[in-house]
């Protein structure tokens, strides 16, 4: 089996209330990997991508997860091969907005984060979109963070990033950063960041 984990989020009357995370230890100490470009073992990697999934990124239930069925569906999402559904929380489109403008990318009229549209059902929809060259909503480039922990898939080069907090804090978690480094554990570049 190559899935690296999984998580299952239990709910109490549409709120989160837990859940449980399967992590896959036979890939630990086999593969070398990079977390904000500090070298990490894949189950740590792994278990903080799955505790994120716990906490509720990318819960479906939110008033945020827009869907092509949803009245506030922009008119147009493309990757090329299918339609994507998207995230229109604003700390998040301001995190992924941070990144696109640390990065020398253009924000102008980037209005939503988009999210994965392939992989089945334990990455699609759940995840932000990583594979796609060629993201469009409305026309509007939107480019892919392919190395974000919060994509479907693990790659060498893995970062947490102002999109991952901007999610959890539309869901109505409050980030707490280091006064003196805001970003000393959220970065919105990366020697490998690979936008």
């Amino acid at each position: 089996d190559n899935t690296l984990g999984s998580a299952i989020r239990d709910y109490d009357d549409n709120d989160i209330s837990g859940g449980y995370i399967n992590i896959n230890y036979y890939y630990n100490e086999i593969l070398s990997y990079t977390l904000n470009d500090i070298s990490e073992k894949v189950s740590l990697i792994v278990l903080i991508h799955e505790f994120l999934h716990i906490l509720g990124i990318i819960d479906t239930n939110s008033e945020y997860y827009i869907d092509p069925t949803d009245d506030n569906y922009p008119t147009i999402v493309n990757d090329g091969d299918n339609t994507n559904n998207v995230w229109v929380g604003s700390n998040a489109i301001a995190g992924y907005k941070e990144i696109l403008e640390a990065n020398s990318y253009s924000i102008q009229d980037i209005s939503y984060v988009i999210l994965e549209d392939d992989g089945g059902s334990g990455t699609q929809n759940a995840h932000f979109e990583e594979e796609e060259a060629v993201l469009t909503v409305d026309g509007i480039a939107a480019p892919r963070i392919p190395s974000e922990i919060m994509t479907g898939y693990l790659g060498l080069y893995t970062y947490i990033t102002p999109m991952t907090t901007g999610i959890l804090e539309d869901m109505g978690y409050n980030i707490e950063y280091d006064i003196d480094d805001p970003s000393s554990n959220i970065v919105t570049t990366g020697d490998n960041l690979n936008l």
